[in-house]
């Protein structure tokens, strides 16, 4: 398989990805798709490269598994189906139970432990090629904390488009809390925003359609549904349609205004 450069967009359908399942020792089940991966990742490539970004779905049922400490990336994730369970925090003492539509920050540093009741998340982080990563610095203070950002407690703000249709946007992770990556919700029903990616994104559909016109004249057309997975490098033009779209994104560098 010939795979795109890290300046084309790519678009991964759900029903195309590839799962690994793991053997936990102490039971359960355990199911990783890496998407998004550096050119040389040490693992090998996935289907698309990304410079900055590595993402991927995982799925947890009955299972526990440890991030081994000490955690040298920043990760965010969106809870696509079933509960996942986080314990971090002082030996594990927090425990934040997650369901669909909730996003989790888990800054560089902090502790956790991933436990699942058929559980699915689709995460990113940053930076995307581990040999790049480093140890928090020491601090005499707590280890950075997780933050919970519950679905049904986001604020959507409407953006206002002169073409018709509605489109809204939810921040949740900004320039203020991460200077890595940024996160947002965004909207898009029976409108049409054009662009141009600012920086490396990476989105995964929630509910609805969501449709892209990019390439020459925007000639190419793209079509995603739940829990497909796309890749925008910066500097790619195009624009955002939607058929009542819910799409959750992460941006690195951070964005300071949503788009």
């Amino acid at each position: 398989m010939t795979r795109p450069d890290s300046t084309e967009l790519v678009h991964i359908k759900y029903s195309h990805m590839t799962w690994l399942r793991a053997f936990i020792h102490n039971g359960g089940e355990f199911f990783a798709c890496r998407l998004i991966t550096s050119a040389d990742d040490p693992r090998g490539p996935g289907p698309a490269i990304s410079k900055t970004l590595q993402a991927g779905i995982t799925m947890y049922d009955g299972c526990s598994i440890e991030q081994p400490p000490p955690v040298m990336h920043d990760e965010t994730f969106v809870v696509l189906g079933g509960m996942v369970r986080i314990l971090t925090g002082d030996n594990y003492s927090r425990s934040i139970e997650a369901r669909p539509g909730d996003v989790l920050w888990l800054p560089k540093g902090a502790f956790w432990r991933f436990e699942g009741e058929k559980g699915s998340i689709f995460y990113v982080a940053y930076p995307g090629d581990p040999r790049m990563r480093t140890p928090a610095a020491p601090t005499d203070g707590p280890s950075p904390e997780v933050l919970h950002l519950r679905s049904q407690e986001m604020v959507f703000s409407q953006i206002h488009l002169r073409s018709g249709g509605l489109a809204s946007s939810c921040r949740l992770i900004t320039p203020e809390i991460s200077k890595t990556l940024s996160v947002d919700i965004h909207t898009y029903d029976d409108c049409s925003i054009e662009t141009t990616a600012a920086c490396d994104e990476a989105i995964v559909v929630l509910e609805g359609a969501l449709r892209i016109l990019t390439g020459d004249n925007y000639s190419r057309v793209i079509e995603a549904k739940f829990s497909d997975v796309i890749l925008v490098p910066r500097g790619v033009q195009l624009k955002y349609q939607g058929d009542k779209a819910k799409v959750f994104h992460v941006a690195h560098p951070p964005l300071r205004h949503a788009q």
